[in-house]
């Protein structure tokens, strides 16, 4: 197999976790008491689990990407991208709780 059939997965990979951006199934509760915000709750369920399993997926594509270093990074994109809807779909970054 030639580098492009290696690469062809990892490309949908990434097209696939930039189109997480776009596609949300959130959970958000906020609650106010004289005007300050007291608690808030928010969740993107479709960006965590599709950063789990883009994160997994790219640490996998690491280990078969001996030797050709467009996989590897392309597989390391995958791993950050993966990581960073872990961290949106849970609510530490680019959350409207701040």
């Amino acid at each position: 197999m030639d580098g492009q059939d290696t690469q062809k997965p990892l490309y949908w990979a990434l097209g696939i976790g930039l189109a997480t951006f776009f596609i949300n199934i959130t959970s958000f509760s906020s609650s106010s008491s004289n005007g300050v915000l007291t608690s808030c709750s928010y969740i993107d369920y479709f960006a965590l689990i599709a950063g789990a399993i883009l994160f997994l997926f790219g640490l996998l594509r690491v280990f078969k990407s001996k030797g050709d270093n467009t996989a590897m990074l392309l597989s390391v994109a995958v791993i950050v991208l993966g990581a960073v809807h872990v961290a949106r779909g849970l609510g530490i970054i680019m959350s409207p709780c701040g």
